[in-house]
């Protein structure tokens, strides 16, 4: 039995007193974040609206963190599959939603463009998936707004796709300020449509392969991408990770603008395997603020194993600090036909390629020649290279072959050579005379 007098010192004992308060604190906080730890359950539908299926409940009013709510939601998501529902509202959520499950989505309740998912944490990526092949299958983030404010530093993108992704897509999605505002890794076939992508700190959207070795087909389909306003290029296509050789999908109507480096650039170191099957159609590229390139392929692989099946077509590229497209020698083939470049600082083209495909293309208004073709072979047909500070054709090589071209207009002639063109054979091209043998 213990005496009054006895539980009185046991009170009284300072460091008794102090064990007893710090249990009493602990009790506290353990009844606290009980009380704190958000739930969701799933619609019938499998659907989650974290401003009704959870509790807490997302407020959603941009200045209160939802990001444990939201990351509830999704671990639920990633245990049963399903679509997150995002409120056509502002959230501040700072916490990242990783898909680590098949047939998952993130997806814009209202009209697109009316969800907003913000970020105040700028090194944060909002929405992730990265596992390694297999990877994930039948994923999508459709209808948002992805914001880092402030503007994020490295690691902040707005969507991290760099794990296998496989028949999945991101949709009417709007990036702004990211770290890169989207990096996409390797599938087989996977979409990206009606993209605005602006302002990223390093890249509008890069892709690279970094699943492994059944993962290095970059075979995004791009359609309907704008991506401005990037300090380094609007897009960025790299395969210094690559270990077989990788394949890229069809580009269609894609604009870049106002990036700090460049429009695009593609290149793998050499040594690596090749990148083929790169198909632009309907492009603009412009006016970047700085960079030797607008456009540069440097398509990586070895001479034993170069590059194949990669072309621009029905494209624009303009206003460039240097060369509007250059392609390295280790392309195999590669394909310019129905564009126009156009008042670039430099060259139009500059062309290293083992063989080069030129057709139906307008080459005006740059401050160097029309076409520099610097290695392998090029085949010429349809050409307009008017206007031009120097030459409308620059060869160091003697393998010229066209037909039906105007060189006339520039300001150093038609056609210069540093080579003796013996085998060089042009027909009916205005500008230059002797070479149709």
């Amino acid at each position: 039995m213990v005496t009054c007098a006895a539980r009185r010192r046991e009170v009284e004992d300072p460091r008794m007193f102090r064990r007893i308060a710090w249990l009493g604190i602990f009790a506290l906080l353990s009844l606290t974040n009980r009380a704190h730890a958000a739930s969701c359950t799933p619609e019938a539908n499998g659907t989650i609206d974290p401003t009704i299926d959870c509790s807490p409940v997302a407020v959603c009013n941009g200045s209160t963190n939802d990001g444990p709510t939201f990351a509830a939601a999704m671990m639920v998501l990633n245990t049963l599959g399903g679509s997150l529902k995002v409120p056509a509202k502002t959230c501040l959520v700072n916490s990242t939603l990783n898909i680590t499950n098949s047939h998952v989505s993130v997806q814009c309740a209202g009209a697109d463009f009316s969800c907003t998912l913000l970020t105040s944490n700028p090194s944060m990526p909002q929405i992730t998936a990265t596992a390694p092949y297999p990877g994930v299958n039948y994923i999508s983030v459709r209808g948002l707004v992805l914001w880092h404010n402030p503007s994020a530093t490295q690691g902040g993108d707005g969507i991290d796709f760099t794990g296998w992704v496989e028949s999945s897509d991101i949709s009417d999605v709007v990036v702004l300020n990211g770290y890169n505002s989207i990096v996409l890794g390797p599938c087989s076939v996977s979409r990206a449509h009606n993209l605005k992508l602006l302002f990223a700190t390093q890249d509008n959207l890069e892709m690279i392969p970094l699943a492994g070795a059944n993962g290095n087909t970059l075979q995004w389909d791009l359609e309907d991408v704008a991506a401005g306003g990037a300090q380094r290029y609007g897009i960025y296509v790299w395969g210094q990770n690559a270990t077989v050789e990788m394949g890229l999908g069809d580009w269609h109507n894609v604009q870049t603008y106002v990036n700090g480096a460049g429009s695009l650039y593609i290149a793998t170191p050499r040594g690596k395997p090749q990148i083929n099957n790169l198909r632009i159609d309907k492009g603009w590229f412009c006016c970047s603020t700085g960079g030797p390139y607008e456009v540069y392929v440097a398509a990586g692989g070895s001479t034993s194993a170069l590059s194949q099946n990669n072309r621009i077509q029905n494209s624009t590229v303009e206003s460039c600090t240097g060369y509007g497209i250059a392609l390295d020698g280790y392309n195999s083939d590669f394909t310019i036909s129905g564009s126009k470049v156009f008042n670039c600082h430099n060259s139009a083209i500059l062309s290293f390629a083992q063989h080069l495909v030129v057709d139906g293309v307008i080459l005006s208004g740059n401050g160097g020649d029309g076409i520099d073709v610097f290695g392998g072979t090029a085949v010429i047909s349809g050409l307009s290279a008017n206007g031009n500070h120097k030459y409308g054709i620059s060869t160091q090589v003697d393998a010229l072959y066209g037909s039906a071209g105007d060189l006339t207009g520039n300001t150093s002639g038609g056609l210069f050579s540093t080579v003796t063109l013996t085998n060089t054979k042009l027909c009916a091209f205005a500008g230059v005379s002797g070479y149709c043998r």
